[in-house]
């Protein structure tokens, strides 16, 4: 993993694209921290998150729902 700096990724755009090319990562760090990594398209790995579905299905709502309570709560304040 190569960290370079913002200023050396700007002036060698070219040369870093053949090394990421090469399952490469490198990292852009700006002041010290870094900012964002670079890495191949092909290398990347699937970082899809989990269907919540299921999750979903589970959830039990009770009670009224939230947009009537508020429309309650306005009108209350106004009259």
């Amino acid at each position: 993993m190569l960290e370079i700096n913002v200023e050396e990724s700007s002036d060698n755009l070219v040369s870093l694209l053949d090394k990421i090319a090469q399952n490469n990562e490198i990292i852009i760090k700006r002041c010290g921290k870094r900012v964002a990594r670079l890495i191949s398209e092909e290398g990347k790995k699937d970082q899809s998150l989990p269907s919540l579905a299921g999750f979903r299905a589970s959830v039990q709502i009770k009670g009224k729902p939230l947009s009537q309570t508020l429309i309650e709560l306005r009108n209350e304040e106004r009259y």
